[in-house]
C-alpha cells in the first residue's frame, strides 16, 4: 500500500524534475489536494509500520536516476503537482533517534534500574501501610508475623525487644490486651534501596486509648527500619522505635 501511494504521488517519469534541463520531462497527473491527501496517508502508514523515513529513502531510490540533481522540492504547474524526490521527513530522523536510544542496551538497563527502584520504594510503602493497618486492627498477632522475616526483630525504647515470630506474636498479644484503640499515621518516609535490602525512616503520630482507666493519649515517635526481599516480597527485618518524641494525655495535651 505504501509503495502504491508513493507511486501515485511521485512522477511517473524516470527522469528527475528538479533540474531546469528541458530534456527532463515529467508527467503531471494529479491535483494538489489529492496528492497531499495521498502523501499524508502514506506518511501515516509508514509511521504505523515503524519504518518512517527508511521506507521513504528506499522508495525514492526506485524513481531517481543516479547522477540527476534532486532537492526533494514540490513543483506546481497548472494547478497540478509533481513530486520528483522526497527527502525523509524530519520526524523520521527524530523517530529514528528515539528508536536507536530505546534499543540501546545501556539506556534500557538504566531505565529498568530506575523503574525497579520506584517499584521497590512503593512496595515498602505498602508494607508499612500494612503494618499500620494490622496495628489498628486490634494489634492482630496472627497477621503481624506475616510481614516480618522469621528472625525479624521488633524493638521499642521503653517497651522491649522481641525477635522471631513467636516472640513478636506474644508482644502483640500484650498490645491487644493493653490498648482498645489506636490510629497509626506514618509520614515523611526516607527509603533507601540496596539491591535486596533496604532501610527506611518514618515519623508516626498515634492517637490511642489504653484500657486501664480508659485513658486517651497522644503519641508521636520515629521508626527506623531494615527490610529484606524474600521470594520477591519485601518484609521487615528489624523495626526500631527510637523512643517517644511526644506522649501526652488527651485532656492536657503535649504543651502542658
Amino acid at each position: 500500500m505504501q509503495t502504491w501511494i508513493f507511486r501515485m504521488t511521485v512522477t511517473l517519469s524516470t527522469n528527475c524534475c528538479c533540474t531546469p534541463d528541458p530534456r527532463h520531462r515529467t508527467r503531471e497527473f494529479v491535483s494538489p489536494r489529492i496528492a497531499m491527501c495521498l502523501t499524508a496517508c502514506w506518511s501515516i502508514a509508514s509511521v504505523i509500520a515503524g519504518r518512517f523515513g527508511r521506507t521513504t529513502r528506499a522508495s525514492v531510490s526506485q524513481w531517481h536516476r543516479p547522477g540527476r540533481p534532486c532537492i526533494g522540492s514540490v513543483r506546481r504547474a497548472d494547478r497540478s503537482i509533481v513530486l520528483c524526490d522526497v527527502k525523509p521527513h524530519r520526524w523520521g530522523s527524530i523517530l529514528g533517534s528515539w528508536k536507536s536510544g530505546r534499543e540501546n542496551p545501556m539506556d534500557l538497563a538504566a531505565l529498568e534500574a530506575r523503574i525497579a527502584r520506584v517499584e521497590d520504594v512503593e512496595a515498602i510503602k505498602q508494607l508499612k501501610a500494612r503494618y499500620c493497618e494490622i496495628c489498628d486492627d486490634s494489634h492482630n498477632p496472627d497477621e503481624i508475623v506475616k510481614i516480618f522475616t522469621e528472625d525479624g526483630i521488633w524493638e521499642g525504647k521503653g517497651i522491649g525487644k522481641a525477635q522471631g515470630h513467636a516472640a513478636i506474636r506474644e508482644l502483640f498479644v500484650g498490645f491487644q490486651k493493653a490498648m482498645s484503640y489506636s490510629q497509626h499515621m506514618v509520614m515523611n518516609p526516607i527509603i533507601e534501596i540496596q539491591g535486596d535490602t533496604a532501610t527506611g525512616r518514618w515519623y508516626i503520630f498515634v492517637p490511642s486509648t489504653f484500657r486501664h482507666g480508659n485513658q486517651a493519649k497522644w503519641q508521636a515517635a520515629r521508626y527506623s527500619e531494615d527490610y529484606v526481599r524474600e521470594n520477591g516480597a519485601w518484609k521487615i527485618k528489624h523495626l526500631r522505635i527510637a523512643g517517644p518524641r511526644m506522649s501526652a494525655d488527651y485532656e492536657t495535651g503535649w504543651a502542658s
